[in-house]
């Protein structure tokens, strides 16, 4: 009968420490491939001052500006413009950062844009 209580008493104990402790290392995980995704890349998730070359091959117009541009891990994903229009990926692909902060994103209809974070 002993055995008993002693079993019902530290059986719910057992349940929650074992959770607790598979939760912490989920967390550890990922927060270990957040580091990985993020430490050899200086430039961190946010929004940067940008210069955009744009180039459309079908009209052959090319123009450049300043813009903002979203980063997130280590890519450009959004070119945001002043009138609060944006490309994101229904309109560019994202494209990686090098270590200088050039970036080469390709748009519909084969538009370019070179992307220099400032």
């Amino acid at each position: 009968m002993r055995l008993k209580i002693t079993a019902i008493i530290l059986f719910p104990v057992f349940i929650a420490v074992s959770c607790s402790h598979e939760a912490k290392d989920d967390s550890e995980e990922q927060e270990n491939e957040e580091t990985e995704t993020t430490d050899d890349c200086k430039f961190k998730n946010d929004t940067y001052s940008a210069t955009v070359k744009y180039h459309n091959p079908a009209t052959n117009y090319s123009a450049t500006y300043n813009l903002d541009v979203e980063v997130k891990d280590c890519e450009v994903v959004q070119i945001n413009f002043p009138n609060d229009g944006y490309l994101d990926d229904d309109h560019i692909s994202s494209a990686p950062l090098d270590e200088n902060g050039l970036a080469n994103v390709y748009g519909e209809e084969g538009k370019t844009y070179d992307i220099e974070i400032n």
